[in-house]
């Protein structure tokens, strides 16, 4: 492959490059990279969980509270744990209860973040506005029918025409 580090024209290998895929880290893989041995890794981790440092539902919880308070929707922050490694039901049970003890209302946040970007959208022709806004909602993790009616509302008439 060129470009690699077995590459005789490559001065500085890139493992970007190199590498046909990047796994998402994982605790063990972390570990690993620290240059623990395999026979030491489970027993450092259930160490550390015992002792409460490593907590997936703690940390979800947080992680799901602090985006949750600047605009991220639902959908995001399950995938954006799952990312993380956490597991989907942790996952899902973390931002539910984080929405519900920070008294965030998906409906009203999704409201709030999209009429700011509308406002900011507004020189744009209406079929292109439109087709922005529900881009931008969607990759900040809202979704649905409500979405479309939300941004129809915004940008008036509908978003897909006839």
């Amino acid at each position: 492959m060129p470009g690699c580090a077995t590459s005789p024209t490559s001065r500085r290998p890139s493992a970007r490059r190199c590498a046909p895929w990047r796994a998402a880290p994982t605790r063990a893989s972390t570990c690993a990279a620290a240059s623990c041995r395999s026979s030491t890794r489970p027993t450092a981790l259930d160490r550390l969980a015992a002792r409460g440092l490593l907590d997936d539902r703690r940390f979800a919880e947080q992680y799901a509270a602090f985006r949750a308070a600047r605009g991220k929707g639902p959908a995001r922050l399950v995938t954006d744990l799952l990312a993380h490694g956490v597991e989907r039901r942790v996952a899902e049970e973390a931002v539910r209860r984080a929405l519900a003890d920070e008294g965030i209302d998906p409906a009203i946040e999704a409201r709030a973040v999209a009429a700011k970007r509308a406002r900011q959208l507004s020189d744009l022709p209406g079929p292109v506005r439109k087709r922005r806004l529900l881009a931008f909602l969607v990759r900040r993790g809202y979704a649905g029918a409500g979405v479309k009616e939300l941004v129809e509302e915004l940008c008036g008439g509908t978003i897909f025409p006839p």
